[in-house]
């Protein structure tokens, strides 16, 4: 089974953008899948996804984001198809089980 894990590697403010102070416009992230059976793992290279605020949600001040929430707007920016996708690829990375002796 393969398992796949979400990681934030990094966030890009800028002092101020349309009125919010420390706003983060920039969010690098990787996801990593593990077959949990061999233990071999594929990872994608980091990578920035731009972040855009939406004025129909409250702001979120910097101090105050978590992993979690920052990296849910990450994946609803990139969308379920290409989450698929993502997955897929990682998938065929990892070599199969070498079958036992």
């Amino acid at each position: 089974m393969i398992i796949y894990t979400w990681r934030l590697c990094g966030l890009i403010t800028e002092p101020s953008y349309d009125g919010l102070e420390d706003f983060v416009n920039r969010a690098q992230w990787q996801l990593t899948a593990t077959d949990d059976t061999t233990l071999h793992s594929a990872w994608t290279a980091h990578t920035w996804q731009a972040l855009v605020h939406d004025p129909a949600q409250p702001y979120v001040a910097r101090n105050e984001l978590t992993d979690e929430l920052v990296l849910g707007w990450i994946q609803a920016a990139l969308g379920d198809d290409y989450i698929n996708t993502l997955k897929a690829e990682l998938a065929s990375q990892i070599p199969p089980a070498e079958a036992e002796l």
